[in-house]
Order: C-alpha cells, then structure tokens, then sequence
C-alpha cells in the first residue's frame, strides 16, 4: 500500500493514486486529495502544486450540480467539520468528508485527442476500445491518415476502463 501524503490522527484506510482514505467514523470516511501526478496507472515522483485541490473543487461542483438527479456519498469539503484534520497543514481545500459507500471501480476518460494506447489501437485498426472510428482530424489542418500522430477527435468520445485493485 503506498504512504499517505498526510498524516491525520484517524485509521488509515486506503492509499490510491491521488487519494488517502482514513475512517472517520460514524460510518463515515476522510478522504484527501494529495498533489500526486499519475499518468498511465503509474504514480510520478513529481507533483501538481494544488492539484489535490483543484480534483477536489471539481468533484464538490459536480456532486452539488447533480446532487437533484442522484444522491452521492459528500457531507462536507470544510476542514473544521473534522476535528482530526483541522490540526493538520494544507488540507483546506483538500478533503472530502464522506458517507462509507461500496466503491465502483470504473474510470471515465474524456478523450479530444487520441493518445497513448488508444492512439496505438487506432494506428493499428481504426477502433477505439474495439468501435470503429471515423478518421481523425486535426484542428486546424482537416483530416490526416492514421500515421499523423495525435490527432484532434472530430468529437469528443468518453470510454470507461475497470480499475486495477492496486494503484486507484
């Protein structure tokens, strides 16, 4: 299990890529986002000064936006509401306190540009996750063979992929 980048006086739970889980108790979880960069399932030694925030205020807009159309897991992103981290530096901003929730471990990727192993499954076939692609353009110069490498997407195309069980 990889080390937590803060230290909070709660059990700890869980370390992914980016996130550490401590059990807050009251059938609830602390969650911190660090500024952790993982890219391809593998976490870099280098980090994204306030990512950690930043992953936090995007996903505390998005449960709020939706909050009328599917319940979710947030109680609350404000330190003081969790007296065990308001001792600790840097979590403002950081922290989610949650309800306990059986995870889903699926990722969703949003993808404008063909990169990476999609790239290379396109080069080879044509598909994307095994769907037929159309031919990929670029922005500013139309569309270009299969050979002319990341490419702008003639539209955005979201997939989703199963989580390892090491390294979320």
């Amino acid at each position: 299990m990889r080390e937590p980048a803060y230290v909070v006086d709660l059990p700890h739970v869980y370390s992914g890529k980016v996130r550490d889980i401590y059990d807050a108790g009251d059938d609830r979880y602390l969650m911190i986002t660090s500024d952790r960069l993982s890219a391809f399932d593998v976490v870099m030694n280098e980090t994204v000064l306030h990512k950690g925030r930043v992953l936090t205020a995007i996903s505390a807009f998005w449960f709020a936006q939706l909050s009328d159309i599917a319940g979710n897991h947030l109680i609350s992103t404000d330190v003081g509401d969790v007296p065990a981290a308001a001792d600790v530096e840097d979590l403002a901003g950081r922290i989610m306190l949650t309800h306990k929730a059986e995870m889903l471990p699926v990722e969703c990727i949003v993808r404008g540009y063909l990169t990476g192993s999609a790239w290379k499954e396109y080069q080879r076939s044509g598909t994307m996750h095994g769907a037929p692609m159309p031919m990929v353009c670029s922005s500013r110069a139309g569309c270009r063979s299969r050979s002319s490498p990341h490419r702008r997407k003639p539209q955005t195309a979201c997939t989703t992929k199963t989580l390892p069980s090491i390294g979320r």
